[in-house]
């Protein structure tokens, strides 16, 4: 955003004349009216139509500031959001247990930065009432926080892990103890963050290598803060140092491979890489859902085992109702090893459009490409959607 149009006031807030924002403007903390009623969230970027509204209701000018007191006002007023239900749609967490979860994360939050040592009591019992909720909810959409459109990074975005971390275990049949244990990893996973310095964290231009390697500190950070906690099992202990541990050996801090880390780290692993995507930052644009699953179908093998892929995808495409997010043209590694290019998009919204296979089980090139709708074909599935600067490395006869 431009200076025309900002004029700072005598109070330490900023006065943002609503004329001159632009499409795409991203602001790291809520915009407030002159009756310092919040009006746009954190992080959201601003919209054509979001601009144009507000001009029509009278919202000449915003004010943003970064001083403590607002801070506790969106609080307030992110309760009052969940208070008057502005979801309307089927819910699996129930807005009580929403509204503790964001009181619980404030707290301890708020014991951290504060330089105590929390119990973390607060988030033990917000994931028994979170999994209570999941076994009692008829329905079988995740509503997560029902504040994808209210959403500050701080509170969010590890209770959303959570939720989808615990809603993934059960459908994977996980026991209500690991459910348990898998929560409370996710609800915690990026505790260390909170050691970052925020002009790190939230940077809106590339990072240093110093920066970047302060980042990759945050694991151990988290596993350093709760490791003497009488409430933190071993397992959570592990999940938050390994969370970002890839499948092929190439994540950090440990740099393990699948065969060392099990399964149980990668349920939160994916969900913590999905919302991260569809999540904006200063430095970036919520991606959409079928976006964002395409790239999790591209980090398959590598990033995350294919059995967790597969799972996820099944599951997420179930929850969010996304019709079919293979777009044609796509090229992809089948469940047999076989290389196949999307021709037609499923029409049943059930992810397995028709492909033509380009090369067989044994890496031989076809001939003649075979033409196969996966919505008839049990055998197969797609595993993995191939990244750009990969498709050049496959040896394909393009047509």
């Amino acid at each position: 955003m431009k200076e025309k149009g900002i004029r700072r006031l005598k109070n330490g807030s900023v006065e943002i004349e609503v004329r001159f924002l632009k499409p795409g403007t991203i602001l790291a903390w809520p915009t407030f009216d002159k009756n310092n009623e919040m009006v746009f969230p954190s992080y959201r970027p601003f919209t054509k139509e979001d601009i144009d509204t507000l001009l029509k209701n009278g919202n000449n000018f915003l004010y943003y500031t970064q001083q403590a007191n607002v801070r506790l006002q969106y609080e307030k007023d992110l309760k009052s959001y969940l208070d008057k239900e502005v979801y309307k749609g089927p819910r699996t967490i129930a807005v009580e247990t929403q509204k503790r979860a964001v009181s619980a994360m404030k707290e301890i939050v708020q014991f951290i930065k504060a330089g105590k040592v929390s119990d973390f009591l607060d988030a033990k019992n917000i994931v028994e009432y979170v999994l209570n909720d999941i076994h009692t909810s008829k329905s079988e959409l995740v509503n997560l926080l029902d504040i994808q459109d209210f959403d500050d990074y701080t509170y969010t975005h590890s209770l959303n892990v959570g939720v989808i971390s615990m809603v993934l275990a059960k459908r994977m049949k996980l026991s209500d103890e690991l459910m348990f244990k898998i929560g409370m990893g996710g609800f915690l996973h990026d505790i260390g963050k909170l050691k970052v310095p925020n002009e790190v964290l939230n940077k809106p231009t590339k990072l240093t290598e110093e920066e970047f390697e302060e980042i990759k500190r945050h694991p151990r950070y988290g596993y350093e803060m709760v490791r003497n906690s009488s409430n933190i099992s071993d397992t959570v202990q592990k999940l938050i140092l390994l969370h970002h541990e890839w499948a092929d050996g190439t994540g950090y801090p440990l740099h393990l491979t699948h065969e060392k880390l099990g399964n149980l780290v990668f349920i939160i692993s994916i969900a913590d890489f999905y919302d991260a995507l569809t999540t904006a930052r200063p430095y970036k644009r919520a991606l959409s859902a079928p976006e964002a699953l395409r790239i999790v179908m591209q980090h398959s093998i590598s990033h995350f085992p294919e059995k967790i892929v597969r799972r996820f995808m099944m599951d997420m495409k179930d929850i969010l109702k996304e019709s079919c997010f293979f777009e044609i043209g796509m090229y992809v590694l089948l469940n047999t090893k076989e290389v196949a290019r999307v021709i037609e998009k499923d029409t049943i919204a059930t992810n397995r459009p028709v492909v033509e296979i380009l090369k067989n089980s044994r890496g031989k090139i076809n001939i003649k490409p075979v033409r196969v709708d996966l919505n008839y074909d049990g055998s197969r599935s797609i595993i993995k959607i191939y990244k750009p600067e990969e498709i050049e490395n496959l040896h394909i006869l393009f047509s």
